[in-house]
């Protein structure tokens, strides 16, 4: 289990500590001698009392301590929270001063950022297609219990680089774009390789002759055109991009019904293990990543990698942000003519009374005492019409009683 300090920052160097792979938590000094602790699943006694340490953060446990013993201070390492059996007491474990040492156990964010190895969001995409992390390139090294660790992204050489212009360039195709004006349309990545030729428009699904573009705005990815569009233009590109960073296809962040609905309000973390150490070894694939429902559950998650110290990049998290309540809906329909006064609307049309223009918006009104249904057989309609056989029901019901009949076969 590893955890968060609580003025936790990204990337984070995650190292294991000496004493049993456990940091040091707590220090508890007595001024009479040593003092004498012990720890449970939930509890700490120190000196014969017993305090619970879940649910609160160990500088918080140590004042609490402080208060209590009046001959006994306690000092915090960090300020994590533990949760059960997250505290353990090693015989002979001390500080040189003759504390009794509380260690935390698991893994513990330092806060010294050493890279700008970080996670990047997804390029701009539509809902339609997948979307993946991108990780900032960068190298840098550290030395833990003389071993010396390099962090890197060797698997951004591996990617799918354009078999016309190779690294740092991809081919993006059929990507939908944005129409910023009636002659400028955006592309969803860039920067853009802008020479002649190298990218292609379509309009409606119809290529384009590549003359139609004027210029190409590498940066801003803006293709500007000699020809107007039409309203309503539905206009996709194949283009090469330079791609600095290393797409991440670990996992689809995109949480629409057709792709990972499982991740809305999810947290998505990611990190990295050491490229090589100076022990010789090597690893190919350095970004991994865990899901939970915070950041802390997800530090909780990460692997045990025994004496392999972690770099935690950073976590992306999709929510949702509307509702649907969040939905306004506008009737644009429009009053009709109407049935002319010398007509029955009720013999033209059953429900001709139930029209806005002619009854009431909502409909024919009742009155709110009772309803009942009449249940009759169809043979009746034989002997009698419809209005003699609602005169006959009527006399045996009560005053405001709305009847409905049912014929039934």
């Amino acid at each position: 289990m590893a955890t968060l300090r609580a003025d936790y920052r990204v990337p984070a160097i995650l190292t294991p500590e000496v004493y049993g792979g456990y940091i040091q938590g707590l220090a508890v000094y007595n001024a009479n001698g040593t003092s004498v602790v012990t720890v449970g699943s939930t509890t700490i006694t120190v000196d014969g009392s017993i305090f619970t340490f879940t649910s609160k953060s160990l500088s918080v446990l140590a004042a609490e301590i402080g208060r209590a013993l009046p001959d006994v201070s306690v000092s915090s390492g960090i300020d994590a929270v533990p949760l059960a059996d997250d505290l353990v007491v090693y015989v002979g474990d001390t500080t040189p001063s003759g504390g009794v040492v509380v260690r935390f156990k698991g893994m513990v964010a330092a806060l010294t950022e050493r890279t700008r190895i970080r996670v990047l969001k997804p390029h701009s995409e539509t809902w339609h297609a997948a979307w993946w992390a991108r990780i900032n390139r960068g190298t840098f090294r550290t030395t833990i219990a003389g071993i010396q660790y390099t962090f890197s992204i060797p698997e951004y050489a591996s990617q799918p680089w354009s078999p016309r212009f190779g690294r740092p360039y991809m081919e993006h195709i059929q990507a939908l774009c944005k129409v910023r004006s009636a002659n400028a349309v955006e592309l969803p990545r860039g920067p853009v390789l802008g020479e002649r030729g190298v990218t292609v428009l379509y309009q409606n699904g119809t290529k384009l002759n590549t003359t139609v573009i004027s210029d190409v705005d590498e940066n801003n990815r803006i293709v500007y055109l000699n020809n107007d569009l039409n309203i309503g233009d539905r206009i996709t590109a194949d283009y090469v991009y330079r791609e600095d960073s290393y797409i991440y296809r670990g996992i689809n962040l995109n949480p629409s019904l057709q792709h990972a609905p499982y991740l809305v309000d999810q947290f998505v973390l990611f990190y990295l293990l050491p490229w090589k150490s100076s022990t010789g070894s090597k690893i190919t694939t350095t970004v991994n990543h865990v899901v939970g429902t915070s950041i802390e559950s997800c530090i909780g998650l990460l692997p045990d990698y025994l004496e392999l110290p972690i770099v935690v990049l950073g976590a992306i998290r999709t929510r949702q942000i509307e509702e649907a309540n969040d939905v306004n809906v506008q009737d644009a329909r429009t009053q009709g003519g109407g049935v002319i006064d010398d007509l029955d609307a009720e013999s033209i049309e059953p429900e001709g009374m139930f029209y806005g223009d002619i009854g009431s918006v909502d409909g024919r009104g009742y009155p709110g005492n009772s309803v009942i249904i009449s249940r009759i057989p169809k043979s009746v309609l034989d002997t009698f019409a419809h209005d003699e056989i609602m005169e006959i029901v009527r006399k045996h019901v009560a005053l405001g009683t709305v009847t409905l009949v049912d014929y039934v076969s």
